[in-house]
């Protein structure tokens, strides 16, 4: 909306957007003594003022804007970090449960063997006594 009025040598020219303004100034054709005014000011003021205020509040909203980015690249990397550490936890849960799985058949396998061995250690002295019903426990 063009609202900025200019004054300049004592004449009143505008409105003017505000970019128009600051183009001019970009120009060169702003000069030291030129004045501006909009609603909401008490009285004209120095152009100078005016993108020194700009420039300021351009400042900020850049300055707000790097803090806000530099806290949603720290948010991504604590979220990258957290996932990371949910990754290896769950690999090292797989290792772990596996384990236990083999340990469980393992026992079982442990126990089978045990009563193998028993039954073997039952035959031995059959077969030192020749017993004819030996061969048929292999066949």
């Amino acid at each position: 909306m063009k609202d900025v009025w200019l004054m300049r040598n004592g004449n009143r020219h505008g409105p003017y957007y505000l970019d128009e303004l600051r183009q001019w100034k970009l120009d060169g054709r702003l000069r030291q003594g030129d004045m501006y005014w909009h609603a909401g000011l008490d009285g004209w003021r120095s152009v100078e003022a005016l993108f020194a205020t700009t420039t300021t509040r351009t400042a900020e909203i850049v300055q707000a804007t790097t803090k806000s980015h530099a806290a949603t690249l720290l948010i991504d990397d604590s979220i990258r970090r957290i996932a990371d550490y949910e990754r290896l936890s769950a690999i090292f849960w797989m290792i772990l449960g596996i384990i236990q799985i083999l340990s469980i058949v393992g026992v079982f396998a442990g126990i089978w063997n045990l009563i193998g061995a028993s039954e073997r250690f039952k035959i031995v002295p059959r077969i030192r006594e020749r017993d004819s019903s030996v061969p048929q426990l292999y066949e």
